[in-house]
């Protein structure tokens, strides 16, 4: 089955076409009566659902000619409008053989009942077709006419509302405007100005009146042309909002800062026509923006003082504590020196009296016995150990004492023997090999030998470490090499000792730090960080220099500078 739409609203026409569109009906839609009456006799629907108000020809009428007409007079007719929602008006409808009358807004279930009952009607032969024309009936006609004539009363009333709602809406878009601080102005795409409010006249010092009909580039920046930077431009071609901060300039030439809004002002069919400017004057938020900025800087240099401040302190106080912990390590130290001169001194008596006892009786042994026999080299023998060991002991004891000694003329070759023969033990323990290159002539230097024992001892028990964690077994470079020479700096003279280890090497990030107090490349509990830091005040007093060379992985250098005795 067919149904004619006849709605002059689009939406409402949609709408509907929606809601009776089913496996049932088939819906055609008309937006006026003029269009509905010639489908209708092209090609008659079996229901006709129309407006009544619309232009060129109302629904009354379109009703009227439908069944005035022979061929279309039966078809059922359901008036459906929000306008015409009067008695009167619905009793001229059912005289005109319409099948119903219909206010807006129905449910769409109720509606699509209704237009059920009247088919059912229409095919049981209930509904009933009027005997006489519109044009027949002068009752109809003046119930017609009164129709007309009330609804053009509500218009023109409608019309009145209107009028007095836009013109009451108009005066407090122009209170608002005229008592807003921020000046507005409309303006064309011809960039003159249509109008604008108190507060644009204010900022230039001129009556709105005056702005009207000349270019805003002339009056508000005494421009000859369009400003480069003008943001109406920009928002009329983005069709968006633009703002800008730039200069105003008044007639007297005087200058002041202003932020700039410029909207794009649409037409009725969405073309630009425009923009409105929206002018503030931010002379004093520049102000106080300047005297923030001014505060911040103080502040800033307040808070650069301070820290430098905190800095010293903070400086200061980690050198008196990190004083503190030397003096009370080299306090700890010297005690721990003077409990093993104490020990040194006893273990020295208790072995040097029976050692001498031992040496006494091999000399007695080998002077009884015959040279080349096997009892005469066993005595020798002894003789040879025995002195060894008493070597060690004395030079134990003279390590351990704290002698306050002075600096004294001595070769270098000695102090290094020294020390590896401390070591040897250990190093012969751990697998360590240990070459030693040593011109056959060496100037003496003058040193306190008991520092640079422990200057050496330091360094051989750091690359003992290193080679220990690089190498756990024996192993064909797990070595040290120490090469003495002589060198000339600056025309002084200098001996130069390089200690070279092929051990765990150290982190190039590392190396600046090793000299510092306290810091030490070893694992917590295994270094106290103090002996290279010792042993660089030790080589500064005698005159000496100490630095470093390593490859982490790879090797490390120690290298000292010695100055030979003048």
């Amino acid at each position: 089955m067919k149904i004619l739409i006849v709605e002059d609203d689009k939406n409402s026409r949609i709408l509907l076409e929606k809601a009776l569109s089913t496996s049932v009906y088939t819906v055609e839609s008309a937006v006026n009566g003029v269009i509905a009456l010639e489908k209708a006799r092209q090609s008659p629907p079996d229901i006709i659902i129309s407006d009544i108000r619309m232009p060129e020809m109302d629904g009354f009428e379109l009703c009227r000619r439908i069944k005035k007409d022979d061929q279309l007079r039966s078809i059922p007719f359901i008036f459906y409008t929000s306008t015409h929602v009067d008695s009167k008006d619905r009793k001229l409808g059912l005289s005109l053989g319409a099948s119903r009358f219909v206010v807006k807004p129905m449910d769409h279930k109720d509606f699509y009942k209704v237009i059920s009952d009247v088919l059912q009607e229409h095919k049981n032969n209930i509904l009933t077709v009027p005997d006489q024309t519109m044009a027949d009936n002068k009752e109809l006609t003046g119930m017609y006419s009164e129709a007309l004539a009330r609804k053009l009363d509500k218009k023109i009333n409608d019309l009145e509302n209107q009028q007095a709602a836009l013109q009451e809406s108009e005066e407090r878009y122009r209170s608002l405007i005229e008592n807003i601080d921020l000046g507005i102005a409309l303006i064309d795409r011809e960039h003159r100005i249509v109008m604008s409010n108190m507060a644009q006249g204010n900022f230039f010092k001129k009556h709105p009146r005056d702005f009207v009909g000349k270019y805003c580039y002339q009056e508000f920046e005494k421009r000859e042309k369009v400003c480069d930077h003008c943001p109406g431009v920009l928002a009329m071609s983005t069709r968006q909002k633009s703002v800008i901060e730039t200069i105003g300039v008044r007639d007297d030439g005087s200058r002041f800062p202003v932020l700039i809004k410029a909207i794009p002002v649409f037409g009725p069919d969405r073309t630009v026509t425009g923009f409105i400017e929206v002018t503030d004057d931010i002379t004093e938020r520049n102000k106080d923006a300047e005297e923030l900025s001014k505060h911040r800087e103080h502040l800033e240099e307040l808070v650069k003082e301070q820290t430098s401040e905190l800095i010293k302190i903070n400086k200061d106080l980690e050198h008196e504590i990190t004083e503190r912990k030397m003096a009370e390590a080299e306090s700890l130290r010297a005690s721990q020196l003077a409990s093993l001169g104490e020990l040194a001194a006893g273990v020295a008596h208790e072995i040097n009296n029976p050692i001498n006892g031992v040496i006494n009786y091999s000399q007695i042994l080998m002077n009884n016995s015959t040279p080349g026999t096997k009892e005469h080299d066993i005595a020798v023998r002894i003789i040879k150990e025995s002195d060894r060991i008493a070597g060690i002991v004395n030079k134990l004891l003279s390590f351990a004492h704290a002698r306050e000694e002075g600096k004294k003329s001595l070769n270098i070759s000695k102090i290094l023997s020294e020390a590896l023969s401390l070591t040897e033990s250990q190093l012969r323990q751990d697998c360590i090999i240990v070459k030693v290159n040593l011109p056959s002539t060496l100037r003496p230097i003058s040193a306190q030998p008991q520092q640079l024992v422990q200057v050496f001892l330091n360094i051989l028990s750091n690359s003992r470490y290193a080679l220990n964690r690089k190498y756990e077994m024996a192993n064909k470079d797990k070595l040290i090499e120490v090469t003495v020479a002589e060198e000339s700096i600056d025309d002084c003279p200098y001996i130069h000792i390089i200690f070279y280890d092929n051990g765990t090497g150290i982190p190039k990030d590392q190396i600046g730090k090793l000299l510092d107090p306290f810091f030490s490349t070893k694992p917590s509990g295994e270094g106290t960080g103090l002996g290279l830091s010792i042993s660089h005040d030790i080589i500064v007093e005698h005159g000496g220099r100490i630095s470093f060379d390593s490859v982490m992985g790879k090797y490390t250098k120690v290298i000292i500078y010695m100055p030979i005795e003048q």
